[in-house]
């Protein structure tokens, strides 16, 4: 028998053109009733871009608001309606890092409720990341890389490397 929670009233907190707030009244398993805050996004899905140059992956810094820190990242951002996700990915590598990829593959996707598709793209020998073509609501301020080979736990930590989707990314390309 599969146990689950149950929501029994559906209560948004919060809202706005990115995400959904939620803090609903749930049954758990044991019959004890309580409150469970959710998050939703709202666009149908993310999608992250592992861009590798030659024997390297390349990393942006970018100052999270959420974590009020800047975060070493995979470039990643939100699905839209009307395109795919590999064009969506594309996208959003040429958004934050100014690359265009000379190929782009599915690697992994995760998540059940909100689905990350992530890829792997080829970038170019010699191209150079910049991001004058970043959205206006990020900030991007360096690019870093990391050798293929070096790609490990500990190496990501070294680095400070903390974001979820980018460590999976990054420990999918190394075992890829």
């Amino acid at each position: 028998m599969t146990k689950s929670i149950i929501t029994t009233s559906i209560n948004v907190v919060y809202e706005n053109r990115f995400a959904t707030v939620y803090d609903n009244d749930v049954l758990f398993p044991s019959g004890v009733a309580g409150r469970y805050l959710r998050t939703r996004w709202k666009a149908p899905y993310g999608v992250v871009v592992v861009p590798v140059q030659g024997d390297r992956v390349i990393l942006l810094e970018h100052y999270r608001y959420a974590e009020l820190s800047l975060s070493i990242e995979l470039p990643q951002g939100f699905g839209s309606d009307g395109s795919t996700p590999m064009e969506d990915a594309a996208r959003e590598l040429f958004e934050e890092t100014g690359l265009r990829p000379l190929s782009i593959r599915p690697l992994i996707t995760t998540g059940k409720d909100f689905v990350n598709h992530i890829f792997i793209a080829e970038i170019e020998a010699g191209a150079v990341p910049e991001a004058g073509n970043a959205e206006d609501t990020e900030a991007i301020s360096a690019f870093h890389t990391i050798r293929l080979d070096d790609i490990a736990l500990s190496t990501i930590a070294g680095m400070g490397i903390m974001d979820p989707i980018t460590i999976i990314g990054l420990l999918s390309v190394a075992r890829s």
